[in-house]
C-alpha cells in the first residue's frame, strides 16, 4: 500500500495480490458454514443490543416516574421565574473555526451536551485573549448547558452542568448557558430539562422541519416542578442509584458484543485460512 496521510492500494496491486483458491465444493462447504455461524453470532449481538435499548426504557420509565411524582407534590413554575439568566453563544462571524487554536478557552459545541451528562469528546479552544472579547458568553462550574438543536439521537433540549475543573470556557452557538437562583440546584435543573417530560415540552415547542430547534425565549417558558432544595436532592440521590445500575448493566452488554464480534472475526479467518476443517460440519 502507498500513502502518509491515507493509505491505499491501486486496481494493479489488487490484481496481484494472492489467495487460497480451494475447490468449488469446499468453497461452498466454508460459505455454509460460516453462514450458519455468523448468523448465530449475529443473532446473540442483536440481543446484546436490543438489551441496551430497553434498559434504557426502563431507566426512562423510572426518570418520568420520578418527575410524575414531583409534579403531583409540588408547584409548576416556568423557568423564567427561577433562573438569573439564558445566554446563548455568539452568532455568526463571531466565532467560526478560524478562531480555534491548539490550547486557551474552552469552547463548548452541542456535541459536549449530552442526555443529563458533560461529554467531554470534540474538544476545540480559542485563544484566552480572544475569549476575554467574549465574557458575555462565558460559563463556570455549575452553570447548566442545554442544547438548542436536537435530532433523533441526541434529543432537544437535553442539558448537563458544567464540570468542575473544566477551566475558562464559552458556549457556542445554539448552546444556552443557564444559571439558576437559589431555589434550584443547578444539577436538578439539568436533570428536569433532561427528563422525558421536558424533552416532549421542547419536541413541541421547537421550530425548523429538517433538525428540531430551540431559542432561549422558548427556553424560558419551560414548565417543571419546584420541590425544596432537600427534595431536589433526594429525587437526584434515587435517579443515580438507578443509572448506576443501568450503566453497569450496560457496559456487560457492550463488552459481550465486542467479544462476540471478536470471535465473529476469528472465525471467518480460521475457516479461510483453513484452520477449520469444514468437512462434515
Amino acid at each position: 500500500m502507498h500513502g502518509s496521510a491515507m493509505t491505499h492500494i491501486t486496481l494493479e496491486m489488487l490484481k496481484n495480490v494472492y489467495v487460497a483458491l480451494p475447490t468449488a465444493v469446499r468453497q461452498q462447504r466454508i460459505a455454509e458454514y460460516l453462514d450458519r455461524e455468523t448468523g448465530q453470532i449475529d443473532a446473540l449481538i442483536t440481543k446484546q443490543e436490543q438489551l441496551v435499548e430497553t434498559l434504557a426504557e426502563r431507566l426512562d420509565v423510572q426518570w418520568s416516574g420520578l418527575v410524575a411524582g414531583l409534579e403531583r407534590e409540588f408547584p409548576i413554575v416556568q423557568l423564567r421565574r427561577v433562573v438569573s439568566s439564558i445566554v446563548d453563544g455568539p452568532f455568526g462571524s463571531s466565532l467560526t473555526s478560524a478562531h480555534y487554536s491548539d490550547s486557551g478557552a474552552r469552547v463548548i459545541r452541542l456535541g459536549n451536551i449530552g442526555v443529563f451528562e458533560f461529554r467531554s469528546v470534540d474538544e476545540a479552544f480559542i485563544p484566552l485573549e480572544y475569549a476575554s472579547q467574549l465574557g458575555n458568553h462565558a460559563v463556570v462550574a455549575g452553570d447548566v448547558l442545554v442544547a438548542g438543536l436536537g435530532d433523533e439521537k441526541m434529543p432537544l433540549g437535553r442539558a448537563t452542568m458544567v464540570p468542575v475543573g473544566l477551566g475558562p470556557a464559552i458556549v457556542k452557538a445554539d448552546c444556552y448557558r443557564v444559571r439558576p437562583t437559589s431555589v434550584l440546584r443547578p444539577e436538578f435543573l439539568a436533570w428536569m430539562l433532561s427528563s422525558p417530560q421536558l424533552r416532549e415540552q421542547f419536541r413541541v415547542l421547537s421550530r425548523g422541519s429538517t433538525r428540531s430547534r430551540l431559542n432561549t425565549a422558548v427556553v424560558r417558558e419551560a414548565r417543571l416542578a419546584l420541590p425544596p432544595l432537600d427534595e431536589q436532592e433526594l429525587v437526584l440521590k434515587k435517579f443515580r442509584e438507578a443509572r448506576q445500575e443501568f450503566v453497569a448493566l450496560s457496559v456487560k452488554a457492550r463488552q459481550m458484543a465486542e467479544v462476540l464480534m471478536e470471535r465473529r472475526q476469528a472465525l471467518i479467518r480460521a475457516a479461510v485460512t483453513g484452520k477449520i476443517d469444514v468437512k462434515g460440519l
